[in-house]
């Protein structure tokens, strides 16, 4: 056993757990606690929690991009040799499933930290708040497309996590190879 490829592996590990396990808290507490919320303040609070996920989620995203390439070269070899295994094996087939399955995370990830957040900051901003009803809340058209949003967000979450669970399963299949 090589203590170098030990580390990289729970590392590699380390960074897996933290990414899908911010996105399965999401899903299955800050979101249901979120409906107790009235509108203008969940999108406010929404947008907090994705920035601090989304910095979070990059860290991790680089973590596993280098103990990832790590671990397939100590597993298959040289980058030539590992780029011709990773479509004649098995092993190598599960794991370009499992690289297509991170590049869909990370995309759906950029949709909801640099596309959804901002124009949720956007609607609950000190903008809408001034425009807005008395006692700060938002106009109509704002709550419509706070609630569009939100919903959104909610779809695009709940496909984000479910991804990182099939990864899981997908690491599973690979210790089995």
């Amino acid at each position: 056993m090589d203590i170098g490829s030990v580390i990289v592996s729970w590392v590699h590990q380390l960074a897996t757990v933290v990414w899908i396990g911010a996105l399965v808290l999401n899903a299955l507490v800050f979101t249901p606690a979120m409906s107790t919320i009235a509108p203008r303040q969940r999108g406010k609070l929404t947008s907090i929690i994705i920035k601090r996920i989304t910095i979070i989620v990059i860290i991790c995203i680089l973590v596993l991009i280098g103990t990832g390439f790590r671990s397939t070269e100590i597993r298959l070899g040289s980058p030539p040799e590992m780029f011709s295994l990773l479509f004649s094996t098995t092993y190598g087939q599960v794991l370009l499933a499992k690289l297509f399955m991170m590049l869909s995370m990370i995309i759906i990830g950029a949709i909801i930290g640099f596309v959804l957040e901002p124009r949720m900051r956007a609607l609950t901003g000190s903008a809408s708040a001034k425009e807005g009803l008395p006692g700060g809340a938002p106009p109509a058209r704002d709550l419509s497309q706070l609630t569009t949003l939100q919903r959104q967000l909610n779809i695009l979450s709940t496909v984000e996590m479910t991804l990182g669970v099939l990864i899981l399963l997908t690491v599973a299949i690979l210790h089995e190879l």
